[in-house]
């Protein structure tokens, strides 16, 4: 699978974004996947057995895991079946609640800064420490630098108490607006 992106399904088993079966060998490069759910591994689910007539090979290059729920990969990854080898290399794999960077050669754990995913615009921003951080120095994810600038998102209202001047991406579900009858310092 390569410079593909993923994004917004839903799995209702395993696998929101992708489900690997036993007895495969897959290949991601330059591959994003973004805001999938599932119950099992959002991101990712790759199938797991003792069986030991079944080899699964995966291999992960530059490519970037970020928003996936309620984590990016589901019970199948564990690298501790011997008839199993995942292996990452260069690829941002966001773990939110962890400053752990997944095993391997050149990975990293950050906010990919896409241009404007809210819009479906996944080349990534300037400030993205994707852009150069793939193999040989190319890009991490499906597409590379999309020429936007910097992306500030934050809320764009100018009736509310956090307006922010210099974001150009409008995240409204930030906005902050005063009570009835006060201002924003909570004043009547």
């Amino acid at each position: 699978i390569d410079n593909v992106i993923i994004n917004n399904n839903t799995g209702s088993n395993a696998g929101g974004g992708i489900f690997i079966d036993n007895n495969t060998s897959t290949i991601l490069d330059h591959v994003t996947l973004y805001n999938n759910s599932s119950n099992d591994g959002g991101g990712i689910s790759i199938a797991s057995t003792d069986w030991n007539s079944y080899y699964t090979n995966v291999n992960i290059n530059n490519s970037i895991f970020y928003n996936n729920s309620p984590e990016t990969f589901g019970s199948g990854y564990d690298n501790t079946n011997d008839y199993k080898d995942i292996v990452f290399s260069y690829s941002d794999v966001f773990l939110s609640d962890s400053d752990s960077i997944i095993d391997g050669v050149g990975n990293i754990n950050s906010r990919p800064w896409f241009c404007d995913s809210g819009n479906d615009n996944f080349a990534l921003a300037d400030q993205s420490p994707c852009k150069i951080a793939g193999k040989g120095g190319t890009y991490m994810g499906a597409y590379g630098p999309g020429g936007c600038g910097e992306v500030f998102s934050g809320c764009m209202e100018s009736q509310a108490c956090n307006f922010c001047e210099e974001c150009n991406i409008n995240n409204e579900s930030t906005c902050q607006y005063p009570l009835e009858n006060t201002d924003c310092n909570g004043n009547c």
